[in-house]
């Protein structure tokens, strides 16, 4: 497991893989972006006339108007930018209106104002500095050598405003991203890829030049309309510009504008490329890698008794302990399983499936374990990915989803099924040299007890796969979710949702793992940009699919079926009408017992 790669075309092109992703929100942002500035040249068009023929000597009765013409510019340009940057790093969804002056804005203005002051203050202590020895190079060796050396500081001084520059593009973009002032910790989103990033920067301005070329082309016919006129002091109203100019250089001028908001998006790509991949670097801690090592051997039927046995003495008391899971988080009965594989299977589940069966394919495991299998999504990428000789056992604590989970087998395939409690699985000492668990981990009440009782499991050299959801903000599709819940139940929100995704810390789980005797702990952060069919499908597995909906019935007033209509509509809210996209990620660890 590696960190995330940095690559200066992808940075320097990030605009345009969101566009492609994205183009009519990408479209619909462009068009309003327009506004701002179609507004503010007009103001400033129509106060031009007053300006150019008034006396020299009243030209200071002018400036509160070119001071509000000023701020209005610079507040435009901020609702234009924090605009872009949120479809670019939050990929949030279309909306109706998408530019206006919020939290977001004002963030992004008093982190412009702080680094704008860095920026004066690295200037100013340059001058002052270049002053000092200028004037004593003339006293010493005459003005024409502190002439020369001068022009010679003046070029040394370019590389740092240059790294200066690269170092903090991409503060503003981190601004909208964590939703905070960035101040000094924005140093550490360029640490160690100065270069990549400063590449990016150079293709991107390039490219902004030849366009900037173009659009000056398309822009020409209208300096040779107004110039003259403008020079002559002789400067029309609005109407009277719209008359001179002509359908077709109002049009150009348009056109123009339309390209000069793209431009906008195009240069903070690059800002918000760095980021975001700012964040999956934080999430990543560069451990050692992972080496294989099995000894074949069978589970006896035996051990799988046993393990029945514990299971059900456990089914009905799950996990209940303050600040853990509440008692009806684990509880996956009823009609849930049905509702959890058709509704939640694929669209969160099925990526993911294949992506650690692949993984655990690669281990090369003769005796597998399964835990909290559910309805089998993972059983049966896993045995599809699996030599044909390996032992495939199953398990999950509830049993009905156990039995969801043994229809997608043949009779005569090598997999076998038991109800399992992870906590005390009722196994021998390394009885298996591979265990996998998808999605199940935050459902334990002691995540060391259980880390430990994998370990008692697992062979010596044996190995521990299995992922988690990451934080709630990474897969918005649970703060829909969540928020809708809470809605219905203002006064006492349901809670199911805060339990698996609520074990994404890194270094915790990495320190969990450690304490419970595992080594070689490494991990990957894994995202998909899942594309959703059918929003109602996806809301009853969310409400119905989960014990969420046991928490709905408890509470009362609303239905389930209320519920799903809420979040359906919720959903395509934030995400727009199917077929569209949504985020997802999740965090794979891997984990050796010692030999």
């Amino acid at each position: 497991m590696s960190q995330p790669t940095f690559g200066s075309i992808e940075a320097a092109f990030y605009f345009f893989s969101v566009f492609r992703k994205r183009p009519v929100a990408t479209l619909w942002l462009s068009l309003w972006s327009v506004v701002p500035i179609v507004a503010l040249h007009v103001s400033a068009l129509a106060y031009l006339p007053t300006l150019v023929q008034a006396d020299p000597g009243q030209l200071s009765s002018r400036l509160p108007a070119m001071g509000l013409i000023w701020l209005g510019g610079m507040v435009s340009m901020v609702a234009i930018y924090a605009a872009w940057l949120r479809l670019l790093v939050r990929e949030e969804p279309l909306k109706l209106v998408p530019i206006g002056i919020g939290a977001d804005e004002l963030r992004l203005l008093a982190t412009a104002f702080l680094w704008t002051l860095i920026f004066m203050g690295f200037g100013l202590v340059f001058m002052l500095g270049l002053g000092v020895l200028g004037g004593g190079i003339i006293m010493v060796l005459g003005e024409g050598v502190s002439v020369g050396l001068s022009i010679l500081l003046g070029a040394l001084i370019f590389p740092l405003y240059l790294w200066l520059i690269v170092r903090l593009y991409p503060v503003y973009a981190l601004s909208i991203l964590e939703r905070k002032i960035v101040g000094l910790s924005g140093w550490q989103a360029s640490q160690g890829v100065f270069w990549p990033s400063l590449g990016a920067l150079a293709i991107m301005m390039g490219c902004f030049a030849v366009i900037e070329i173009v659009i000056a082309i398309i822009l020409m016919p209208t300096i040779f309309v107004f110039g003259p006129e403008i020079v002559a002091g002789n400067v029309p109203d609005i109407q009277g510009m719209i008359e001179l100019a002509g359908p077709v250089t109002v049009a150009f001028v348009a056109l123009g504008m339309l390209v000069l908001v793209w431009l906008i998006g195009f240069a903070m790509g690059p800002s918000a490329y760095i980021a975001l991949w700012h964040v999956r670097r934080q999430q990543s801690l560069d451990l050692p890698s992972v080496s294989t090592s099995a000894r074949r051997s069978k589970m006896t039927g035996a051990q799988q008794g046993k393990a029945l046995d514990i299971a059900m003495k456990n089914q009905e008391s799950t996990m209940q302990t303050p600040s853990k899971p509440p008692a009806s988080a684990s509880s996956f009965v009823g009609d849930i399983p049905r509702n959890y594989d058709e509704g939640l299977g694929p669209h969160i589940f099925i990526d993911y499936a294949r992506d650690i069966s692949a993984r655990a394919a690669k281990l090369g495991g003769q005796r597998v374990l399964e835990l909290a299998a559910g309805t089998g999504i993972v059983s049966r990428q896993l045995r599809n990915e699996l030599p044909a000789d390996a032992d495939l056992l199953i398990t999950d604590l509830n049993p009905p989803m156990l039995t969801i989970a043994s229809q997608k087998f043949q009779n005569d395939e090598a997999v076998s099924f038991a109800p399992v409690n992870a906590m005390e699985t009722g196994l021998e000492n390394g009885s298996a040299d591979l265990m996998v668990c998808q999605f199940g981990v935050m459902f334990f009440p002691d995540k060391v007890a259980s880390f430990r009782e994998a370990r008692r499991v697992l062979e010596p050299g044996g190995h521990y796969l299995f992922n988690v959801w990451g934080p709630i903000e990474s897969n918005p599709f649970s703060q829909v979710a969540s928020d809708t819940a809470a809605a219905l139940y203002p006064d006492d929100p349901p809670g199911f949702y805060k339990v698996p995704f609520g074990y994404h810390n890194i270094k915790q789980v990495t320190a969990d793992l450690t304490e419970a005797g595992f080594a070689n702990i490494c991990h990957d952060v894994v995202t998909v940009d899942k594309t959703v069919e059918d929003w109602a499908l996806f809301a009853r597995g969310l409400v119905l699919g989960n014990p969420l909906i046991e928490e709905i019935r408890q509470r009362g007033g609303h239905t389930p079926e209320e519920a799903v209509e809420l979040l359906t509509e919720a959903l395509i809210r934030r995400f727009g009408e199917a077929p569209s996209a949504m985020p997802l990620e999740a965090i794979v660890f891997e984990a050796k017992s010692p030999d």
